[in-house]
């Protein structure tokens, strides 16, 4: 039988595996690891009617995507038990409890300078800030094997792009952290996710748009 480590090995940077497993027992999480969603990578769910805490990872993320996003949820799950719902969902307690499950992980030299500075670089910001996350997700996937997707973030305004069901959309104004689209099969507006991998059609939409 395969142990928790040696799974979680498979998933994770080298020499992280041993910690997450730790921080799993610590904090007492249900780990599920899912099918690919396009919508989110991962979510934190509240313990309810006996269950544990639960974290969901996406399972096609990159190593230090992984890692990052289990970091990510349970910052959320700390931020939970201290404060319940009464704060930002990622507001500066979350942030602050994000750095501190990060810290062990850099003192350990996992990440590459790249993606270090990129954190860095978020965690010195005040308040949320979009552009900083999105800037991180950019370097995340240079870490990606190549499969001829990008980004919704990615993509200039009003490009033209394809789902993976063959809808084609026209890209919107940002509302948060979802984008405004135009779908052209049906000519209904959708909210997309900024971080849906989508396929860019490499031609002009002529027709306004607002």
């Amino acid at each position: 039988m395969v142990n928790q480590v040696e799974l979680l090995s498979r998933f994770l940077p080298p020499g992280s595996a041993e910690m997450v497993t730790a921080l799993i027992m610590k904090l007492q999480i249900q780990l599920r690891i899912s099918r690919k969603r396009s919508s989110k990578v991962g979510d934190y769910r509240p313990p309810r009617s006996g269950h544990l805490h639960r974290i969901s990872l996406n399972h096609d993320l990159n190593p230090y995507a992984f890692l990052l996003t289990f970091l990510h949820e349970a910052a959320h799950l700390v931020v939970y038990e201290q404060y319940g719902r009464a704060v930002q969902p990622h507001g500066k307690e979350w942030k602050q409890a994000y750095a501190s499950l990060l810290e062990p992980f850099f003192a350990r030299y996992l990440f590459p300078a790249d993606i270090e500075t990129a954190l860095k670089d978020f965690f010195n910001r005040r308040g949320e800030s979009n552009r900083t996350d999105l800037e991180l997700n950019t370097i995340l996937r240079q870490y990606d094997p190549p499969n001829g997707t990008i980004t919704v973030s990615e993509l200039p305004d009003k490009a033209l792009f394809r789902l993976a069901d063959g809808r084609l959309f026209v890209k919107g104004m940002l509302l948060r952290k979802r984008y405004r689209c135009l779908c052209l099969n049906n000519r209904r507006h959708y909210l997309v996710s900024h971080l849906m991998e989508v396929y860019p059609v490499h031609y002009q939409y002529s027709l306004n748009f607002p």
